[in-house]
């Protein structure tokens, strides 16, 4: 097993303790000894509730590796490592950027380092949709990919917008790949999921909820 596979193995079941996750990889930055910590050791060196060292060994060992990338696989999901070649460079440069991304669609995109984000208000007035679209449109001719959260307002003006103009965009969501928030936007997410990339950084079963709007690590 790689080190990239214990990774996402790891990920797959503490995707919501960010820094238990960061503890254990600066201990064991190559995950060697991951099957070998027992509940007590995961408690008390890096810092779990005892219930949840638990669960988490429970979930290490009765869930093979293989079987969650075979599944990710079925539903056409890259899994992507922060030690990926096509880990964006500069999500590296945040505070504490994901470990693991989710992918559906043109996952190529990542390797542009044109990339622009583009958000707003929720229920934006004509002259901002107007506005926005125009910027679009030259930051399109000028080949930037627009980045955007698939909400409501001005992430699905942006998203829409560079589809009219033939552009490429990038939709980051806040539940696993797997839910469509908001659901109004389903047209949209299927036609992103399609043509363009959907990145979460969330394994594909986690619903939508409010602690993930934003992600409190």
């Amino acid at each position: 097993m790689s080190k990239e596979q214990r990774l996402i193995h790891l990920h797959t079941f503490l995707y919501d303790d960010y820094h238990a996750m960061k503890r254990i990889l600066q201990f064991d930055p190559q995950l060697k000894n991951l099957y070998q910590y027992t509940p007590s050791y995961l408690s008390i060196t890096f810092r779990m509730s005892k219930r949840a060292s638990e669960r988490l060994y429970q979930q290490l060992h009765s869930t093979s590796i293989y079987d969650i990338l075979e599944n990710h696989s079925k539903k056409n999901i890259k899994i992507i490592t922060i030690n990926s070649d096509l880990y964006p460079i500069y999500l590296k440069e945040i505070h504490d950027p994901p470990f693991v991304l989710y992918c559906i669609g043109n996952h190529n995109l990542l390797k542009t380092k044109k990339l622009v984000s583009i958000i707003g208000s929720r229920k934006p007035s004509n002259l901002a949709k107007i506005n926005c679209d125009s910027i679009i449109n030259e930051l399109i001719s000028d080949q930037w990919v627009i980045v955007s959260g698939l909400a409501l307002g001005c992430d699905a003006i942006a998203h829409r917008s560079t589809i009219h103009h033939d552009g490429k965009t990038i939709g980051v969501i806040g539940s696993g790949l797997d839910f469509t928030y908001p659901k109004e936007n389903l047209d949209l997410y299927q036609e992103i999921m399609k043509n363009h990339l959907l990145i979460s950084e969330y394994p594909h079963y986690i619903k939508t909820r409010k602690t993930v709007f934003p992600k409190k690590k």
